[in-house]
């Protein structure tokens, strides 16, 4: 059968980085869990176009490219590899696991795809993954160190802990970056050296909130026909 086939190729070191796209009318949720966690990369249900088909083959040829040499790198190329990072991490396809490697750290990718990647590891509770993602809390852009954060919380593991206290702590760092890295700790059994920074950040989403509520009493009276 195809998935008889799907799975000869995927477990052979010689053949397993072969793309597969499966053409099926088996459309039932189940077959289609069941060809990604065999290492399918694609599933395309039957009636189809053949149009479909040739557009995702040349969207896997240049994702291959731009994971090799970052060239014919486009919008189009990113929103489908992101969306394979996706299926991956949904579907648990450990073997995606090496491929993230190549965009964590690779500053030459958006900042959307290097989170993807990175929330993927934390998803994979990949620790094959650590180093790179420890070298991402050193990062320029916070969002990618938030996501460092919160996938080392994922992982649970303990040599993060200095760095994530160093976040935690350091005043011109942002909230959300704070926010992940005291969770982090947290997660590593660490609750009393988190909960400092956790309450204050609930205190100051509650101030928040006050004053919202407070602003808008405000001009409810002041404006009472509306």
């Amino acid at each position: 059968s195809g998935l008889e086939v799907l799975q000869k190729i995927k477990s052979n070191f010689a053949t397993q980085d072969i793309k597969v796209i499966m053409v099926t009318a088996r459309a039932q949720k189940d077959d289609v869990l069941l060809a990604y966690k065999l290492g399918a990369d694609f599933y395309i249900k039957k009636p189809f176009k053949v149009e479909e088909i040739y557009q995702k083959i040349q969207e896997f040829l240049q994702i291959d490219a731009a994971a090799a040499n970052n060239e014919f790198y486009t919008t189009n190329v990113e929103d489908s590899l992101i969306e394979r990072i996706k299926n991956a991490a949904k579907n648990l396809e450990r073997d995606f696991i090496d491929k993230l490697s190549l965009f964590i750290l690779n500053k030459k990718y958006s900042s959307r795809l290097r989170c993807e990647s990175i929330i993927a590891a934390g998803v994979f509770k990949a620790e094959e993954l650590i180093q790179s993602i420890l070298m991402a809390l050193d990062d320029d852009d916070p969002m990618i160190r938030e996501k460092a954060a919160w996938a080392l919380g994922e992982i649970k593991e303990q040599r993060a802990y200095g760095k994530l206290c160093a976040l935690m702590k350091n005043s011109s760092e942002t909230i959300d970056v704070k926010m992940a890295a005291a969770m982090a700790i947290q997660s590593l059994g660490r609750e009393e050296e988190a909960a400092e920074i956790i309450n204050a950040f609930k205190e100051s989403m509650g101030m928040g909130v006050r004053r919202q509520r407070k602003k808008k009493n405000k001009t409810e009276k002041t404006n009472p026909e509306n």
